[in-house]
């Protein structure tokens, strides 16, 4: 049981990912494709000509491929600079809820227009 544990944990540590196939299709081309982004190229264009060289990916592919050619670094999240600050309760002055009168409810019944129901 031991020696079957120390195969897998030989096999994990020499694991790596490979890219998909259709990434690595794109590899011989990366330096053309960040060309036509630069250009503003949309990644559906570049899609279409690579289909007619007989490379057959996605436009999304094009996109994740460039990204990942870019190496991007990740954006901090954004912290605020000062923390929230309620007022204190004792210096806000109590004014009455209500300023306004709130006026009678009318009768129910039908709304027309007369000058009665108003």
């Amino acid at each position: 049981m031991n020696e079957a544990t120390g195969n897998f944990g030989d096999d994990a540590q020499r694991f790596h990912r490979i890219a998909g196939s259709k990434m690595n299709q794109l590899e011989p081309h990366a330096a053309n494709i960040a060309l036509m982004v630069q250009n503003g190229a949309p990644f559906q264009l570049i899609a279409d000509l690579l289909r007619k060289h007989g490379i057959y990916v996605s436009h999304s592919t094009v996109c994740r491929f460039h990204l990942r050619q870019l190496e991007l670094p990740t954006v901090p999240p954004v912290v605020p600079s000062k923390p929230t600050v309620f007022p204190d309760q004792s210096a806000v002055k109590h004014t009455d809820p209500l300023p306004f009168q709130i006026p009678a409810l009318r009768p129910k019944g039908p709304r027309i227009a007369d000058p009665k129901n108003l």
